[in-house]
């Protein structure tokens, strides 16, 4: 089961609006066990999806002082959970808060919004920046729609560069309360900050006690610390969150 946790693993006094989530951590998990690929059920009374409940909930708050529709869930490296906090993400704010979401799978290169919602991934975000066909969000419940990736593709800067893509966040903003963008790893391939440019905030994705600090600045500094809304601390311990984030040497 993945342990969610939410907390600032180093100093982010410069990002405007910060999420600070802290769940209690059990000593003991009950009930039926989960995949780690399966995104959670925002209505169980479990610290897993009331942790996913009280990030909506934060993010809601900032929506009430600022624009905070489209809102990306980056990580500096792969295997963070970043998929999958935004897969959580969508479900929190549709079911729990009954809020309008469309879940945009933006990681091109290795989508898997597909794979973790049992849905097709074609068409998808590919084929309407190819032009080739108008956006069509699979509906999963009447508050969540996804948008799956399409084929993946080597190498879609010049899909992710186009004004089509900036047409089609602002068209789904519009028709939406918010939209949930997961994208590729920052420091796999610069896709997540040309999407940076084009959001309202971005949730840093960070797994506990494995990614180096290093890795996780740069890639603040990379998105933008403005644009920083909030921290995911992912997979950690109640020692973690007592004692700080412990960086790994890379």
């Amino acid at each position: 089961m993945q342990k969610a946790q939410f907390a600032h693993p180093f100093p982010l006094s410069d990002v405007s609006d910060p999420v600070v989530v802290e769940p209690p951590l059990p000593a003991k998990t009950t009930g039926p066990r989960r995949s780690r690929r399966e995104p959670v059920d925002p209505t169980r009374q479990d610290y897993v999806s009331n942790a996913y409940c009280r990030l909506a909930a934060q993010l809601h708050q900032i929506q009430q002082s600022r624009r905070l529709t489209t809102v990306m869930v980056a990580s500096a490296l792969a295997g963070e959970g970043k998929s999958l906090t935004a897969a959580n993400l969508a479900r929190a704010l549709s079911e729990a808060y009954g809020k309008r979401v469309v879940l945009i799978d933006a990681d091109l290169r290795r989508p898997s919004q597909h794979a973790l919602f049992g849905i097709r991934n074609t068409p998808g975000l590919i084929d309407c920046l190819a032009g080739n066909l108008p956006v069509r969000p699979a509906r999963l419940s009447n508050t969540l729609h996804v948008v799956p990736a399409g084929s993946p593709e080597a190498n879609p800067l010049e899909r992710l560069s186009s004004s089509g893509l900036r047409e089609l966040l602002s068209e789904q903003a519009e028709r939406s309360d918010w939209v949930i963008i997961d994208v590729p790893p920052l420091a796999a391939c610069p896709d997540a900050g040309i999407l940076a440019h084009l959001v309202d905030g971005v949730v840093v994705v960070v797994r506990a006690g494995q990614t180096p600090l290093a890795s996780v600045e740069s890639a603040v500094t990379a998105l933008g610390r403005e644009r920083v809304v909030g921290v995911v601390l992912n997979r950690s311990t109640s020692r973690a969150l007592q004692y700080g984030y412990p960086a790994r040497k890379a």
